[in-house]
């Protein structure tokens, strides 16, 4: 199950009030209601880019908070539960299925490996300190955890990745409904790349302004919610609803605080969102699982 969002958090972009304007240029486009910074939206260019998006209407538009809203506390316990199982090494388990119908959780504790060719569905956590994943693999409602997690090229399927430190997402990945990524440090989308649940950087660390925490690729999407704590080098597709700390574009010649280039932003009432920051919002089907 998932959630609707509370109805003081329903906005297709949400932007950290620092007291200072966004910038969006390039074919950026926002549909439904937006928060943003108390000086507003500017409709700008860089260098030569000009804006060529629609304007929000005035009445679309409200004042952000100075502080990202907050993760709620059992979401919180939740994926911190999630995070001790690394610490035992099992024998390397390629496949396993069980089903949801049992309350016991089956742990495979992998330590650092290259999954490949492997097979996972159902009530399983696969834990570990650095995990990669090709394509070769067949994973179904899981749940994967580790310090490092790198999601390869062409990975197709449904899972929950939570990464401690980083989680790389590659080019022409697809997850489906019930399915996320978050992390608390980095956290990339490559090209071409869909993933239908979440995107989630709980970003833990100091703000490096020359450095992304976050980076969604110009032909990325992301069906339901974007929360991005930190520097966001926000592009791409956002069906739902985004939550930004700071959004950077860094280009060739420097980079742009507070600017948002070629993003689009996309009113739905069609998808569910993670019991993240939602303070008691409606439950809604997010899938049949077995």
């Amino acid at each position: 199950m998932g959630t609707e969002l509370d109805k003081d958090l329903n906005y297709t972009l949400w932007y950290r009030n620092q007291g200072s304007s966004l910038t969006i240029t390039g074919k950026t486009e926002i549909t439904g209601r937006a928060a943003l910074p108390k000086n507003g939206v500017i409709y700008g260019q860089m260098p030569s880019v000009f804006f060529s998006g629609m304007e929000l209407s005035p009445v679309d538009i409200d004042i952000s908070g100075s502080e990202m809203p907050p993760p709620d506390i059992f979401a919180m316990a939740s994926i911190e539960d999630i995070f001790s199982f690394h610490d035992i090494i099992d024998p390397v388990i390629r496949e396993a299925a069980m089903d949801f119908h049992y309350d016991e959780t089956f742990i495979v504790c992998v330590g650092n490996v290259d999954l490949t060719g492997c097979s996972f569905s159902g009530n399983i956590i696969v834990a570990g300190d650095k995990i990669k994943i090709d394509s070769t693999c067949n994973l179904q409602n899981i749940i994967i955890a580790a310090n490092y997690i790198e999601i390869g090229d062409g990975v197709c399927g449904s899972f929950q990745a939570f990464g401690r430190d980083s989680v790389k997402v590659g080019s022409d990945v697809r997850l489906d409904l019930p399915s996320g990524v978050y992390s608390e440090g980095k956290l990339s989308i490559g090209p071409n790349t869909t993933v239908n649940g979440y995107l989630i950087n709980n970003f833990q660390g100091e703000k490096n302004i020359q450095q992304a925490n976050t980076v969604k690729d110009k032909t990325s999407i992301v069906r339901g919610l974007y929360y991005s704590g930190g520097i966001s080098q926000l592009q791409g597709i956002v069906t739902g609803s985004a939550f930004v700390d700071e959004a950077v574009y860094y280009a060739p010649q420097g980079y742009y605080r507070n600017l948002i280039y070629d993003a689009a932003f996309v009113e739905t009432e069609r998808v569910p969102y993670p019991l993240w920051i939602n303070r008691g919002g409606k439950r809604v089907e997010a899938g049949w699982i077995e």
